[in-house]
């Protein structure tokens, strides 16, 4: 436990191939930080009570976070974060738990594509998954719950170009399943949920489209029975 809250509890810099398993992070700034470290598992971690967020990727690719419960952040649950000419590509998220997040459950930033989200359980007053310029995105088998505002959303666009399947698992308590926005020239589309259980969501989808941003023509949703 740090006692400065800009502490970082584990910080992980230029080491690939490693492993952070079995730790408890309380506090500070952000839980595990892993930072140009491709192929790092990060696994079955207890990270609450960070300002910023829980896990941390920034430009790490084929890294594994797995089995880690993140709750009570002031921030973000996890966060993976590319910057071009680097990036955070082909990781994969399985089995977590994360809940009680001020702000998003995961977000994917920027030169971020290709992330892997298996069996993942998610609740948020907020958005579960904010894909902010990221694209190419798979989830499986995992479950997203809202709280029941109007505000809550299961999948967020923003600036992204899209390619997202949602494959099984489900969304309850929503607002809006998922929802688009664009503020600048980029078509959002390939966006497909396939059979996701659907309960006591307010809404399936809406947009707010500016700056020469556009949904595109193959956003579908493939119907599950409700619970």
């Amino acid at each position: 436990m740090p006692k400065d809250i800009t502490s970082e509890c584990f910080e992980l810099r230029s080491a690939a191939h490693s492993l952070i398993h079995n730790n408890v992070c309380i506090g500070g700034s952000i839980g595990i930080s892993v930072v140009t470290s491709d192929y790092v598992h990060t696994d079955q971690n207890n990270c609450t009570k960070q300002k910023e967020e829980g896990i941390e990727y920034a430009d790490c690719n084929n890294g594994m976070i797995k089995s880690n419960t993140i709750t009570d952040q002031a921030g973000l649950g996890v966060l993976i974060d590319g910057f071009a000419p680097m990036e955070c590509s082909y990781d994969t998220l399985l089995n977590d738990n994360i809940s009680k997040c001020k702000n998003h459950g995961i977000q994917l930033y920027k030169d971020t594509h290709d992330i892997y989200i298996k069996d993942c359980d998610i609740s948020t007053g907020t958005k579960a998954i904010n894909i902010q310029g990221a694209y190419g995105v798979k989830l499986e088998n995992c479950r997203l719950h809202g709280d029941g505002s109007s505000g809550s959303v299961g999948l967020f666009f923003d600036n992204s170009r899209g390619k997202v399947t949602m494959h099984g698992g489900s969304m309850d308590g929503f607002g809006h399943k998922f929802y688009i926005y664009t503020n600048k020239a980029v078509t959002t589309d390939e966006i497909l949920l396939d059979k996701v259980k659907d309960k006591n969501n307010a809404s399936e989808f809406d947009k707010t489209l500016s700056g020469g941003g556009s949904a595109g023509s193959n956003i579908r949703v493939k119907k599950a029975d409700h619970d």
